[in-house]
């Protein structure tokens, strides 16, 4: 029997870069991890050795819905790397919605430093991803109460 908790990762798909975040699922803390980039697959395989090195055992995909909670054109892109990578690791790969949390991002990237607009797309990818995370997690705590 193993007494490692679970390790989460929470995965953004931005256009350039994918973001990423990690928690331990008992705590409930999120925090941003790194951001890759996205041409020629290369987030797609650093996140694989990722899941794969540290024994993640759920990989959240944000689901890019709009405000209604409808998918979107983006959404088949993500349900496209949900399935490529559930073919790769061995952990659940699950859809959660992200809608909002870039904007959510932005506002708490500008609070932390408000005189300077975010220009680290990449920092932002990674703060959305951790954002998309602490939902899963308080909406898994919800369903099991």
């Amino acid at each position: 029997m193993s007494t490692e908790p679970n390790l989460i990762l929470a995965v953004d798909l931005g256009t350039q870069h994918v973001g990423t975040a990690l928690a331990y699922g008992t705590t409930g803390v999120s925090l941003p991890a790194k951001t890759y980039p996205r041409a020629k697959q290369q987030a797609e395989r650093a996140i694989v050795q990722l899941v794969n090195s540290r024994k993640i055992t759920t990989v959240v995909v944000g689901n890019p819905c709009n405000e209604l909670g409808q998918e979107t054109e983006f959404s088949q892109q993500a349900r496209n790397f949900c399935r490529r990578l559930a073919q790769r690791v061995d952990a659940d790969v699950v859809l959660h919605d992200e809608h909002l949390t870039t904007e959510e991002a932005r506002e708490r990237l500008n609070s932390v430093s408000p005189r300077d607009k975010v220009r680290d797309k990449g920092l932002l990818d990674a703060v959305s991803a951790s954002i998309i995370l602490e939902s899963y997690l308080e909406s898994s705590t919800t369903n099991n109460d």
